[in-house]
C-alpha cells in the first residue's frame, strides 16, 4: 500500500493585467489538485479550481487592482494520499505586477507581464535578485509606440525596422505600494530573463532578429533567441532600460551615410549615420576633426555599439561650419576612419 505522500510546491508566481497564474512541481503523477484563494489576507481560503495533472493555473478572477491575493494547492496521488503546498502571495496594480523579492513568499521563476501585450514579459529567475533588503518590488513593462521613442530623441537606425519595444522599469515599494526608489542594477550573478514579443517579421528576415537596448546615445545591439512560433525573442540582463526588436530591413552599410549631410534643423538629413564592423568587446571612442587636425567632437559608447550618429555639432552644442571633416572610431586597438561633408 502507497502511503507515501506527494510534494507539491507553488514553483512560481506569473502576473499580468488582472490575471495571476501559478506554476507547480509535483514529484511524482498526480491524481487531482485543487487551489484555494483568499483576498487580502489569510484568513479566508475557497476553492478557486482544480485539474489533474496539469503544471501551471491561471486565475482570471474576477481580480482587482491594488489586491493582494494568497493561494495555496492541495495535490491527491493515484493512491489517495493528499498534501498541501507552501502558500503563494500575488499582488496586482494596473502599471504593473508586485513581486515578492524576499522572506516566506519569495518564489523563483516568477514573472511579469507587459500591461499592454500579453506575451511579452520579464522572469524573475532566482529570489532576492534585487538584494536582500528590500521585499516588495513593483515592476513596470509597457509597449513603446515609434513615434514616441523618436519623440524622446531614440531614433531608429536607417537599415533596421522596429517591430516591437519596451521601456521596463523596477521600484522597491512599501506595504501602501508606494515607490520608494528606483532599481537601476540588481545582484551580480543574478541575471532575468527579458522576454519580448514582435510584430512580424519578414521569411528570410528571422536570422537578423535582435533585442537593442538605449544606450542613452545609441541602439546597441544585444541578439537574443528567437521563437517563431510564438513572436518571440529572448535575453537574460542584469539591469532594465528601454529596448526595442528590430530587424535588418536593408543591406547594411560601413561608413557614412548621407553624405554630404545638412544640420540646419528642417528634419531632412539633419545628421549623418556613421557604421562600422564591431566584435562588441571594446568600448568605442568617437572622434570627429577638422580638416587642421582641431578635435571637433568626442564622444564614448558602450562595448557592441556598431553604429553612431552625429548631428553636425561641436562640443560646445554649436552647428559646425559647413565642409569636410574626418571621423575616427576607436576600439582598443583597432580603429576606422572616413571623411564627412557638412553641406549649408
Amino acid at each position: 500500500v502507497d502511503t507515501v505522500k506527494p510534494m507539491p510546491a507553488i514553483a512560481g508566481v506569473a502576473l499580468g493585467k488582472l490575471q495571476v497564474g501559478l506554476k507547480y512541481a509535483f514529484d511524482e503523477a498526480i491524481d487531482t489538485w485543487q487551489v484555494f484563494r483568499s483576498i487580502g489576507d489569510t484568513a479566508g481560503f475557497t476553492l478557486a479550481g482544480s485539474g489533474t495533472n496539469e503544471p501551471e493555473w491561471l486565475d482570471t478572477g474576477p481580480l482587482g487592482n491594488d489586491q493582494k491575493y494568497f493561494y495555496f494547492l492541495i495535490a491527491t496521488d493515484l493512491a489517495g494520499n493528499t498534501k498541501v503546498t507552501n502558500t503563494a502571495r500575488a499582488i496586482l496594480t494596473l502599471e504593473g505586477g508586485i513581486l515578492s523579492n524576499m522572506g516566506i513568499y519569495a518564489l523563483p521563476n516568477s514573472a511579469v507581464k507587459c500591461k499592454d501585450i500579453a506575451n511579452a514579459y520579464i522572469v524573475v529567475l532566482e529570489t532576492q535578485t534585487f538584494g536582500n533588503t528590500a521585499d516588495l518590488i513593483k515592476i513596470e513593462m509597457a509597449r513603446k509606440e515609434k513615434l514616441t521613442l523618436e519623440a524622446e530623441g531614440k531614433l531608429m537606425p536607417v537599415d533596421k525596422k522596429l517591430v516591437g519595444a519596451y521601456e521596463i522599469n523596477a521600484f522597491e515599494v512599501d506595504g501602501g505600494y508606494n515607490k520608494i526608489s528606483a532599481i537601476k542594477n540588481w545582484q551580480a550573478g543574478k541575471p532575468i530573463k527579458l522576454v519580448l514579443c514582435y510584430d512580424s517579421c519578414p521569411a528570410g528576415k528571422e536570422g537578423t532578429l535582435s533585442i537593442y537596448e538605449w544606450s542613452g546615445k545609441q541602439w546597441v545591439g544585444l541578439g537574443g533567441d528567437v521563437a517563431q512560433s510564438t513572436q518571440t525573442i529572448s535575453l537574460d540582463v542584469n539591469h532594465f532600460s528601454t529596448y526595442a526588436v528590430m530587424y535588418q530591413s536593408l543591406s547594411a552599410f560601413v561608413g557614412a551615410k548621407p553624405n554630404p549631410f545638412s544640420p540646419n534643423g528642417d528634419g531632412i538629413n539633419d545628421r549623418v549615420e556613421i557604421r562600422f564592423d564591431n566584435p562588441g568587446t571594446e568600448e568605442v571612442e568617437f572622434f570627429v576633426f577638422d580638416l587642421t587636425g582641431t578635435t571637433v567632437r568626442t564622444d564614448v559608447y558602450p562595448a557592441g555599439t556598431a553604429s553612431i550618429f552625429w548631428d553636425g555639432r561641436d562640443e560646445g552644442g554649436r552647428v559646425v561650419e559647413g565642409g569636410a571633416y574626418i571621423w575616427q572610431v576607436e576600439m582598443g586597438t583597432r580603429a576606422v576612419n572616413g571623411v564627412v561633408v557638412v553641406a549649408k
